[in-house]
């Protein structure tokens, strides 16, 4: 269930950014909606509606951990963005699930069955054939575009396999709230630093289309689905939990792009959506078999 609240909210999310992003810097929207994701779990959890308590744990794995993500994770991501093209950012993030099965192997000796290996090779290929066969698909990006989707990769990596392996000293509701909180004051503070003041929350309550992206991604985006995520992290192998969101949200958003976005679509787009169902299944279904 959470798997599926995440893919699709998170799969929706490049509409709703597009519109956000056709009113506001980038830096605005990250700073609008994570503050208003960091609102709702603190005051959900001041009314004690959701429990949350930090007393005797330790602060310091956590606080590494909110700056892997969203802080690290989100500027590496939105300047190598801007710094290279979509098709390569695209196949950039999709090595996600790669760089933590590598890293969960070489460095955390997991034992992992190869036919989970198989799968996930598999789901990366189809995104590679969606994305490379695309009429829109380019290259020409900067070297440092491509270091920083790196730093982007690297940290999403990291945030998924220290998450699962601090599951027992933390609940997934504790490490959301850490990481909207700390996402709240790192991107409001860069916002204000960089002149923007508050124009970002005036245009919003000015415009019912804008705050709609905005409450879509902060209720959505923000809180429901990283609370939702870091669930999956801490009961499913990295490996697994990443490839199931990393190509279940290329799923949904490819999906939406077509027939929402008017998005270019082939007979690529559909071998290249069945690798990516195939590949899911096929890791799915070992979800179990590793550890």
């Amino acid at each position: 269930m959470a798997v599926g609240v995440v893919s699709v909210i998170w799969g929706l999310s490049f509409l709703w950014s597009k519109i956000a992003l056709a009113y506001l810097a980038p830096m605005q929207v990250l700073a609008t909606r994570w503050l208003l994701g960091a609102l709702t779990l603190v005051l959900l959890a001041a009314a004690r509606i959701v429990k949350v308590n930090f007393k005797g744990k330790p602060l310091k794995p956590l606080a590494i951990l909110t700056l892997l993500q969203p802080c690290a994770y989100s500027i590496c991501e939105m300047v190598g963005i801007d710094k290279t093209t979509a098709s390569e950012s695209a196949i950039m993030v999709a090595m996600i699930p790669l760089v933590v099965l590598i890293i969960s192997s070489l460095v955390y000796h997991s034992k992992i069955k190869p036919v989970a290996v198989i799968g996930i090779l598999l789901a990366f290929a189809g995104v590679i054939c969606t994305t490379v066969f695309s009429p829109a698909f380019s290259v020409g990006g900067k070297a440092f575009g491509y270091i920083c989707l790196l730093g982007a990769v690297l940290s999403g990596a990291l945030f998924s396999i220290r998450t699962n392996h601090m599951a027992g000293m933390y609940t997934p509701l504790e490490i959301t709230t850490a990481m909207t909180v700390v996402g709240a004051v790192f991107f409001n503070a860069i916002m204000l630093a960089k002149g923007y003041g508050f124009e970002a929350y005036v245009l919003t309550f000015q415009d019912s289309r804008l705050l709609t992206a905005i409450l879509f991604m902060g209720f959505g985006c923000t809180a429901l689905c990283y609370l939702c995520y870091n669930i999956v992290v801490t009961q499913l192998p990295p490996h697994i939990a990443t490839t199931l969101q990393v190509n279940l949200v290329t799923l949904v958003g490819a999906v939406s792009g077509i027939a929402f976005g008017g998005d270019h679509y082939g007979l690529y787009t559909a071998v290249g959506l069945i690798m990516i169902v195939t590949g899911l299944v096929i890791t799915g279904l070992n979800a179990g078999q590793s550890n």
